[in-house]
C-alpha cells in the first residue's frame, strides 16, 4: 500500500515554527534565484507564490509526520508541468505554481530536510519526508492543536462524474450556480467555522493509536483533516451529495466510540437502513418504525444481532447501486445465508415489492442525496442550539450530554424531509479492538441510568496516550489564551 498522500489534500497550518522554517527556506531560495531580466514587481510576485508553496510544503510535512503511524507517511507531489495547467474544462488540477513548487523542492532537499524519492518530468510522482533538522524540530514541537481558516466557498462543493461510461475513474466538473450548489456553500462554510473551533481527537494510548491507523481504510489518521465537502456525483446536483473529508469517516466502526470532542467521551446515534426507508417514502409506502428491512424471511432470523444481516445489508445496497445486474455475492455468504443467487432475488422481490423496480437502477445515488439533505437538516439543527455533531453519512457522533438533542433533530429532520417516521439506533462497541474499555457496559449504563447533563458533560477521557493527551492540552491551552 501507498505511504504517501498528495500535498494538495493537505491544510496549510499556520503555526510559530513553520513562519520560523520558511525564513530559512525562502533564504536558500534566494541563493539560488536568478534576477536577471526580472523587475522588481516579477520578483516581489515569485517570492510571494514560494512563500505560499513553502508554508505549505512544510505544513505537508509536519502533517504527515503525526498522521498515525507517526513516521511512517509521505508526501507526494506531482512532478509533471501538466499537472499545473489549465486543462480544456479551464480547470487547475494542482492550484500551486509548478516553476515555485521545483525551487520550494529544491531549497528543502539542499538543506537536507527532506527525503526525497524523484519522480520523472512526465508522470512522475515525487515522494518526500521529513528527515534531519526537520524531523528534530518537529518532535521538539509535538502533535499540537492549531486553529484553521474554514476553507474558501469555492472549494466546499463538488461535482463528479464517471470518464465514459462503465468507467470507475471519477472526473471533476464546473459547479452550476444553483440554489442547491449556494446554499451547500453557505451552510458547509458555516458549519467548518463551528468544526475548526473543537478538538476533535481519540482516547487511545500511542500503541493503540498504531493499531487503528493500520487497520483504517486510509492511509493514516490525519488529526488535522477536518473540514467537510460536498459531493455530488454523476454529473447531477441531485445525486449523492453526501459529506466527506472528516478523519473520523474513515475510521471503522468499532473504534469510533473513542472519539472524544475537546477531550470529552461522544456518542453515536444512527439511522436504521436510512436508504432503503427513503425510496419506501418516494413510492408512497409507510414503513413501520419497528419493521426490520434486513429481514428477507430467511430461517431462523434472530434480529438486529443475527450474522447474516450484514450480508442482507451488504447485497441490497449493492442491488440499489449496481447499474450493471453482474453483482454477486461470494460464495461463502451464500452458503451462509442457505441460498443460491436466484432464490436470493426472489426473496430480496418478495419483501421489498414497492421498490423492486428500482433495482438495479442506479437508485442509491438518488437516496443519498435525500440522506444528505436529512443530513444537513440535523447538522443545522444541531448548530442553532451550538452543538458541534460529526456526521458519517446516515450516522452522527455527538458529546455524550447532547445525545437527547441529536435523536430528536434526526427524527424532526426525516420527518421534514421524507414526510414519514423512522427507526434510530444507538449500539455500544465491544470487541478486541475496544482495548480492555468496557463500552458496551458503558453505553448500558448511560441509557438505562437517569445522569444530569453535568455529570454526561463531565464523561471526561482519561488520555492514556502521550500524542493524544499533547494534542487535546494543546488546545486547552489556546483556548484559555483566548479568552483571558
Amino acid at each position: 500500500m501507498d505511504d504517501s498522500l498528495r500535498f494538495d489534500w493537505f491544510d496549510t497550518l499556520r503555526i510559530d515554527l513553520l513562519d520560523d522554517l520558511a525564513s530559512k527556506v525562502a533564504s536558500e531560495i534566494d541563493l539560488g534565484l536568478s534576477t536577471r531580466n526580472q523587475s522588481l514587481r516579477q520578483l516581489q510576485a515569485q517570492r510571494s507564490n514560494d512563500l505560499v508553496v513553502v508554508l505549505h510544503l512544510l505544513s505537508c510535512l509536519y502533517q504527515s509526520f503525526f498522521n498515525a503511524p507517526t513516521g511512517t507517511h509521505r508526501v507526494s507531489i506531482p512532478t509533471s508541468p501538466s499537472g499545473y495547467t489549465r486543462g480544456p474544462d479551464g480547470l487547475l488540477p494542482l492550484k500551486f505554481p509548478y516553476r515555485s513548487v521545483m525551487r520550494v523542492l529544491k531549497a528543502l532537499h539542499s538543506l537536507k530536510w527532506i527525503c526525497l524519492e524523484k519522480g520523472n518530468t512526465i508522470k512522475g510522482i515525487t515522494r518526500i519526508s521529513a528527515c534531519g533538522h526537520l524531523i528534530d524540530a518537529f518532535k521538539q514541537e509535538g502533535l499540537q492543536w492549531f486553529p484553521q481558516e474554514p476553507k474558501s466557498h469555492d472549494s466546499l462543493v463538488l461535482l463528479r462524474d464517471r470518464e465514459h461510461s462503465g468507467s470507475k475513474k471519477k472526473v471533476d466538473l464546473s459547479v452550476p450556480d444553483c440554489e442547491t450548489s449556494r446554499s451547500s456553500k453557505n451552510f458547509l462554510y458555516r458549519y467548518n467555522s463551528l468544526l475548526v473551533q473543537h478538538c476533535i481527537a481519540l482516547g487511545v494510548s500511542d500503541d493503540q493509536l498504531k493499531q487503528i491507523a493500520q487497520k483504517t481504510s486510509s492511509t493514516s489518521v490525519n488529526f488535522f483533516q477536518l473540514q467537510l465537502r460536498r459531493i455530488f456525483s454523476r454529473g447531477s446536483m441531485t445525486k449523492g451529495g453526501r459529506f466527506y473529508g472528516g478523519w473520523w469517516q474513515s475510521l471503522p466502526s468499532i473504534y469510533r466510540p473513542h472519539i472524544t470532542v475537546d477531550g470529552y467521551r461522544t456518542t453515536e446515534v444512527d439511522y436504521s437502513s436510512v436508504d432503503i426507508r427513503i425510496l419506501y417514502a418516494t413510492q408512497g409506502v409507510v414503513v413501520p418504525q419497528e419493521k426490520d428491512l434486513y429481514d428477507i424471511g430467511l430461517p431462523k432470523w434472530e434480529g438486529p444481532k443475527d450474522p447474516r444481516r450484514k450480508v442482507i445489508k451488504i447485497f441490497l445496497n449493492a442491488l440499489l447501486n449496481d447499474e450493471s445486474g453482474r453483482y454477486r455475492l461470494k460464495p461463502d455468504d451464500l452458503k451462509a445465508l442457505g441460498c443460491s443467487h436466484a432464490q436470493l432475488m426472489t426473496l430480496m422481490h418478495q419483501q421489498h415489492e414497492p421498490i423492486k423496480h428500482l433495482f438495479n437502477k442506479g437508485a442509491g445515488l438518488d437516496a443519498q442525496f435525500i440522506d444528505s439533505e436529512i443530513a444537513m437538516k440535523v447538522m443545522q439543527k444541531m448548530m442553532d442550539e451550538n452543538i458541534l455533531v460529526l456526521p458519517i453519512h446516515d450516522s452522527f457522533i455527538v458529546r455524550l450530554g447532547h445525545r437527547a438533542t441529536l435523536r430528536d433533530a434526526m427524527h424532526e429532520a426525516f420527518q421534514e424531509v421524507a414526510k414519514q417516521q423512522t427507526s434510530i439506533d444507538e449500539t455500544g462497541a465491544g470487541s478486541k479492538e475496544s482495548f480492555g474499555i468496557k463500552l458496551e457496559t458503558m453505553d448500558t449504563e448511560d441509557r438505562h441510568r437517569v445522569i444530569t447533563l453535568e455529570q454526561a458533560f463531565n464523561r471526561e477521557v482519561e488520555m492514556p496516550s502521550h500524542l493524544m493527551n499533547s494534542f487535546v492540552k494543546s488546545w486547552r491551552r489556546y483556548n484559555l489564551t483566548k479568552n483571558r
